[in-house]
Formats: structure tokens, C-alpha cells, sequence
């Protein structure tokens, strides 16, 4: 009964002109299954958006969609070892070709897929780079919204740890300095 209220409550904002709707309700209460209605009664192309690799494979095995991983999770064919993580960029010489390699055939099926499964921090990337995956998208279900800030946080911070600082002969500003002396060692 839960369900079907929440269901109808959004589908009800979305009709009134909402473009954001959020749906805040326990663990196990149907989020998923409520997310995936919203996407079919409205009609739109869509993309299921979570954090972890265990909530990406629940959702495939629910509802049968295309599942886009990170490249470490898709093997080569001559080395069944490395991952298309290894390969070294347009050309790799790890899979027989192009449209051999796990992870390409994964993307084209999520670049086609109704919804599409991926999981934030590739979401983040894609949505602010090739946008392939993302485009054409009329629903984004974000699951899993209280890790979006770390999410977010891990995928615009920049890093520059001691052994790179040392190489460009810079020394890192000490844990606490002033925004001003961070801000001069910025530039």
C-alpha cells in the first residue's frame, strides 16, 4: 500500500511540473521497485544510478537491464588477469578487437539500454564528459542519495600528494594554513 502511495504522490509531482522529486523512506521498503514504476508509467528513457557493485546486480537481476561497471570489473581476452583497466588507451592489444572487449560490448548496451544501470562515480564522469551513456535520458533514478556528497566530493576533489609536489619542486602548504596561502600556492 506504501508503494502504490508513493508511486502515485510522484507521479502526481511529476505531472504538475516537478523536474526533481525526492523520496526519502526505510531500507527494504521498495525504493527500487517504486523508482523503476515511476520510469515505465511515465515513459521515459531512463538511467538507475547507485553506489555500490551489489545494488547495480540486484537491480539487473530485477528487472534485466544493461549494467555499465568500471573498467577493473571487465577481463581481457588474452589475459584473462588484466582488466580493460590495463589497456593504455585507444588502442589496446589485450582483447582481439574493439567490439571483443567485455567492457565495450557493456557500454554499447548501456548507451541502448532502457534503463541503463551505472554506478555514481561513473554517472559523474559520463554526465560531465562524453555524456553518451546519459543523453536522451528523461528519468535518472539516483538510489542511494545520502553517499551522493562523498560521491561528488571524491569525484571534483584534486590531489597532489608529496612524492608528485617533490618532483615539480613544490612544497604542499601544512595541514590548517590560511585560504590565502593555499590560494597562493594554487597559482
Amino acid at each position: 500500500e506504501h508503494q502504490h502511495h508513493a508511486l502515485a504522490e510522484i507521479i502526481n509531482a511529476y505531472d504538475q511540473g516537478a523536474k526533481l522529486v525526492v523520496l526519502s523512506a526505510p531500507t527494504g521498503s521498495g525504493k527500487t521497485l517504486i523508482g523503476e514504476l515511476v520510469r515505465r508509467v511515465v515513459g521515459e528513457r531512463g538511467l538507475y544510478v547507485c553506489h555500490g557493485l551489489a545494488l547495480q546486480d540486484q537491480f539487473v537481476k530485477d528487472f534485466d537491464a544493461p549494467v555499465l561497471k568500471g573498467r577493473a570489473n571487465y577481463p581481457t581476452v588474452y589475459e584473462p588477469d588484466m582488466t580493460a583497466d590495463d589497456c593504455g588507451g585507444k588502442v589496446c592489444y589485450l582483447c582481439p578487437s574493439h567490439a571483443s572487449c567485455g567492457y565495450q560490448i557493456a557500454k554499447g548496451a548501456a548507451i541502448h539500454g532502457n534503463p541503463a544501470v551505472l554506478n555514481t562515480a561513473y554517472f559523474l564522469s559520463e554526465a560531465n564528459g562524453p555524456g553518451l551513456i546519459t543523453e536522451d535520458r528523461g528519468l535518472i533514478v539516483m538510489d542511494e542519495a545520502d553517499t551522493l556528497e562523498g560521491e561528488l566530493m571524491r569525484w571534483a576533489e584534486f590531489k597532489v600528494g608529496p612524492g608528485a609536489a617533490n618532483a615539480l619542486g613544490m612544497t604542499i602548504p601544512r595541514k590548517g594554513v590560511h585560504w590565502s596561502t593555499i590560494l597562493k600556492w594554487l597559482e
